[in-house]
């Protein structure tokens, strides 16, 4: 199976993109064993290490 691509977009700010996207990615790593890769564009950067 190839690579899927799911993007969260909203231009309002602190409607709980990272929140959704972080859980959404440890859901799919865990339960559906996939290799998930999030990449945060966000100026804040709230799912950066």
């Amino acid at each position: 199976m190839g690579a899927r691509v799911i993007a969260f977009t909203n231009f309002k700010g602190g409607v709980g993109k990272t929140a959704n996207v972080v859980n959404i990615g440890a859901v799919l790593a865990k339960y559906h064993d996939r290799k998930v890769l999030i990449v945060d564009l966000d100026a804040q950067a709230n799912a950066s290490l």
